[in-house]
Parts: C-alpha cells; sequence; structure tokens
C-alpha cells in the first residue's frame, strides 16, 4: 500500500502541463480503433497513460495492440472481425457498453469475466438496451441487487441481424448509449436516440472522424450503419477535464497560476467550466481545435472564483468531471456550493465524497442527488483512498490548502488514472513525498 504526504504549499503553485487524455476516453478510442477497416493501423498518442485494461479484452477478441513509450499502434479486423471466445471484461461503464454492442451482433457467443461488482449496474443498463433490438446478454443475478447483472456476461448469439430501434434513455445511462451505438453499426437499419439532456458524446465523436454518419439534434441523435469500412485514429486525444479541474483546484488552493494544453471542451461535459465562468473564477481559454472529433483548448485559471459554483440539473449531467475534483474546487470558493445531478463513476462515490470533504473540516451536507459545500480552508487529516483515484488526487488537492501535512494511504490507485498526477504537483511547486510501505499504525 501506498501512501502520500502532501505537505501544505509553501507558495503558490505556478506552471503549464498539457493534459493527458483520461483513462475512459482512451479505452474508448482504443475499441473503436479495433473495428476500422481491416489491416488499417491507428497509431494513438498515450502520454502518462494509465493501465488501460481494454487491451486486455481487445487483445483476447483477437485485435493486435502494439504498445511504445508514447503510442499504441491497434491494428483494425473491421466491424465483424472480432474473434468470439472468453475475455475479461472492461472495467468503465462506456467502454464495457460499447465492446457489450460490438458483441451482441456476432452469430457466435463471447463470454466476458470481471471482478468488479460496480460493473453490474452499468452491463444491466446496457443488456436492456441491446435486448430492445433483438440481442441476447446474459449474466449473474444478484438477489440483494436487483436488475443488476454480474460476470460472468455471456453475449449472443444474436438470432437475427440487428433491427433499426429507437431508443429513450435516462440521464446517465452512458453504458446503454454506448451500447446502443456500436450495436448500430451492424444493424440493418438506423438507431435513433432521445435523451432528457444532452450527454457524454465522446464515442460519436469518435465514430464521426471515422467516417460514420452520425446526426444529433440537441437531445435527439440518429446513427446509421455504415457502407463502408471504418477509417483509423491517430494523434492526440483531447485532455481530460477531471485532471484539468484538479490542477485549477490547486491553483486555487494557494492563490496561483495553472495552465493545461489540449483539455476537452465539448459542450456535453463543459458543465464544470460554465460552473466556473458563472462563479467569476479568473479563467480563460485559448486556442480551439479538434482531438477524435472532440473540440480542446488550452485553460488557464489565476486565483479563486469569487463566488460560491452552482453546477446541478441541466449542467450538472454535462459537468463531465468526477465529483471529487469538483468538490475539492467547491472548497475554495466562497459560499456555499451546490453540486447535484452529476454522473458518478460508482453509486458510492457521492457518500465517500461526503465523508471525505469532512475529514477536511470542510462543512458538506448533503442534498437531494448531490452535496452542498461550504467554501472554507481545509484541515490536516489522515485519509483512505478508498480504492477511488478521484477520492485520492482529490485527497491531495484539498491537502494543499491545509495548515500541517496530511496523508492519503492507499494512493497506489492514482496509477490507473493518472500514474503522473505527483509529478505535476511537484512541477507546480507543491511538496509530495511517497511511501511506498508506510508503517502500520499503532494502537
Amino acid at each position: 500500500m501506498t501512501e502520500l504526504v502532501v505537505h501544505p504549499a509553501a507558495s503558490p503553485l505556478r506552471g503549464v502541463i498539457a493534459a493527458p487524455a483520461g483513462a475512459t476516453t482512451l479505452q474508448l478510442a482504443l475499441t473503436c480503433a479495433a473495428v476500422a477497416a481491416p489491416g488499417a493501423r491507428s497509431t494513438l498518442e498515450t502520454r502518462g497513460c494509465p493501465p488501460l485494461p481494454v487491451i486486455a479484452t481487445l487483445r483476447a477478441l483477437g485485435v493486435d495492440i502494439v504498445p511504445s513509450e508514447r503510442e499504441l499502434t491497434v491494428t483494425g479486423v473491421g466491424l465483424d472481425g472480432l474473434k468470439a471466445g472468453t475475455a475479461p471484461g472492461p472495467l468503465e461503464p462506456m467502454v464495457l457498453g460499447a465492446v457489450l454492442g460490438l458483441l451482441a451482433p456476432r452469430p457466435e457467443v463471447t463470454t466476458l469475466h470481471a471482478e468488479m461488482g460496480r460493473m453490474a449496474l452499468y452491463a444491466s443498463s446496457a443488456a436492456r438496451a441491446l435486448r430492445q433490438r433483438g440481442a441476447q446478454v446474459e449474466g449473474e443475478l444478484d438477489p440483494r441487487r436487483p436488475g443488476w447483472l454480474g460476470p460472468p456476461w455471456v453475449v449472443g448469439p444474436a438470432p437475427a441481424p440487428m433491427s433499426e430501434v429507437q431508443l429513450e434513455l435516462a440521464p446517465h445511462e452512458s453504458a446503454a448509449k454506448a451500447a446502443t451505438l456500436t450495436s448500430g453499426l451492424l444493424a440493418l437499419g438506423d438507431t435513433f436516440i432521445h435523451e432528457p439532456v444532452v450527454s457524454d458524446d465522446r464515442l460519436e465523436r469518435m465514430l464521426s472522424t471515422m467516417g460514420v454518419d452520425i446526426e444529433t439534434l440537441g437531445p435527439m441523435l440518429r446513427l446509421s450503419p455504415p457502407p463502408a469500412p471504418l477509417e483509423p485514429l491517430g494523434g492526440p486525444g483531447p485532455g481530460d477535464a477531471g485532471l484539468a479541474v484538479l490542477m485549477l483546484a490547486a491553483a486555487a488552493s494557494t492563490e496561483g497560476r495553472i495552465g493545461l494544453r489540449g483539455v476537452g471542451v465539448s459542450r456535453s461535459r463543459s458543465g464544470w467550466l460554465e460552473g466556473l465562468r458563472d462563479a467569476g473564477a479568473p479563467i480563460g481559454l485559448e486556442g480551439g481545435h479538434d482531438r477524435w472529433g472532440e473540440p480542446v483548448a488550452d485553460v488557464h485559471l489565476a486565483g479563486r472564483p469569487e463566488r460560491a459554483l452552482r453546477v446541478a440539473g441541466e449542467r450538472g449531467h454535462r459537468a463531465g468531471v468526477p465529483l471529487p475534483a469538483l468538490a475539492a474546487l467547491a472548497a475554495y470558493a466562497p459560499g456555499e456550493s451546490m453540486l447535484a445531478d452529476m454522473p458518478l463513476s460508482d453509486p458510492a462515490q457521492l457518500p465517500q465524497t461526503l465523508r471525505l470533504l469532512q475529514a477536511f473540516g470542510i462543512a458538506v451536507r448533503p442534498i437531494e442527488r448531490g452535496l452542498a459545500v461550504m467554501g472554507g480552508r481545509p484541515r490536516a487529516a489522515t485519509v483512505d483512498s478508498g480504492g477511488d483515484p478521484a477520492l485520492a488526487m482529490a485527497a491531495a488537492v484539498l491537502a494543499l490548502g491545509a495548515e500541517a501535512p496530511s496523508r492519503i494511504t492507499g494512493a497506489e490507485v492514482i496509477g490507473l488514472s493518472f500514474p503522473r498526477f505527483v509529478g505535476y504537483l511537484r512541477g507546480l511547486g507543491a511538496k509530495v513525498d511517497v511511501n511506498p510501505d508506510p508503517p502500520a499504525p499503532t494502537s
């Protein structure tokens, strides 16, 4: 177990860093690149890349993926080229949905194994969507959690070609949306999706870049099966907004000045940015071009927001960042910030974030579907990550503003999300000690 000792910042943090693509974005790109035209090579930049579980999944399904120091090269097998068999299941909701959708139209049976229980919630959502177009997806039922579909997940065989479908989704059904989109690539007709609010659109932007005809009008979306093989992807992806918000919170903790290059700013995931602007944060955006179909910009923050943050309702659905990251930033904003209706990587993340803020002495109370966070100076604390990288990184940012060093145990999970996170903080001027084998606490 790894422990971080984060010391209070002695001076304002300053610097500019390049925001790497997040784990979910990279895994979606790998999944899309895997079904590009047979033999087509996609070369994806992976600076600061965390371990990507979907690589093992795709390799087991017959996809050739060659890593190098800064890149991953993926050789496409075509939309119908994935091999049947047994594979480890992806561990991100959207990625799991995308893989299930690609496997659903196949005439053979494929089995995906996994150990993470939280994926059962998202597998259930994806399975319900796929069954509406005739697919077969089965799993283990949990009597303690009605409706959850646990691993192993058995997909196929498809009784017939996938049919046209019109699907209405609830907010935050990211796995169901991804499964519906990818299954539509081999369907006989169009795929129509209606959502009550605009949701995460990374997958459809990637597919559009690869040549898939996708039309959107607000929360309405139509995908047509591609008439030709998909084109490869390449280059760097959009920088992760979650890491950007954590770094901006680090700037706010010391009233420093921090910039991040190449951050994804798609409207479907920019509720955090709108919240900062409305709060009077000294934030600026420069440049603007697309990476993997998503607009990116260089983001700079100098100081703290002037008012409390409001990221809730429709804006909360489009927050685009983990709740712990935005909560850490809210702790440095004056007044009571409202954070609600945000997508969660795990249902437990909301109460865990509440407890994290309380451990650092931040006044926080639960509200409907979220938290109300009263800004104030954090106190030193000793906390555990609980196995959630977002919680561990948020704790590190809160510790920067405390009056004494704080300790974060279980910090090795940060490597599953942003292996260079500690290096980034140090490069900006923070003092962070890493203890790979901390002593056991005394009784």
